[in-house]
């Protein structure tokens, strides 16, 4: 595919994860694909399949976050690499507060599709509003 292409799906994939859209991100992934989660948050684990990529990202969006919204604000794309730096924007359900977050996503780019994303996120500022993440919370979501 054309790193334009690329930059689309990955743009649509960010787009999927916040409206928890499992249709979408299942047409976007390689059927092997990889997830790589930001330490500390998630200790050293790595997630593998689509159906456990599916399910923990779209737990990235879930009951904690009321209208979340993406603000992307750089793709960069060379071959088979697209690298997205995005904002979150949303209300924590659990204290009402306003949450901003700064990610970025590493998508690796296999026959066309995601095959892999390697993301980094300021896990100290997420533990601070959210309340510290449990280290099996991946394993939770997933059931591994």
């Amino acid at each position: 595919m054309s790193e334009a292409a690329n930059e689309s799906a990955a743009k649509a994939c960010i787009e999927a994860i916040l409206k928890r859209d499992e249709a979408t991100l299942r047409r976007l992934f390689t059927s092997d694909a990889v997830f790589r989660p930001p330490l500390p948050t998630f200790a050293d684990y790595t997630i593998t399949g689509i159906d456990n990529v599916v399910t923990a990202l779209c737990s990235m969006s879930g009951a904690e976050y009321i209208s979340p919204r993406a603000n992307i604000f750089s793709v960069l794309s060379r071959g088979d690499r697209v690298v997205v730096e995005w904002i979150i924007s949303a209300t924590i359900a659990s204290s009402k507060l306003d949450y901003k977050n700064w990610y970025c996503f590493s998508f690796t780019f296999r026959d066309g599709y995601i095959h892999e994303i390697l993301e980094y996120a300021d896990t100290a500022y997420g533990a601070k509003l959210l309340g510290n993440l449990p280290q099996n919370t991946i394993a939770e979501v997933t059931g591994r």
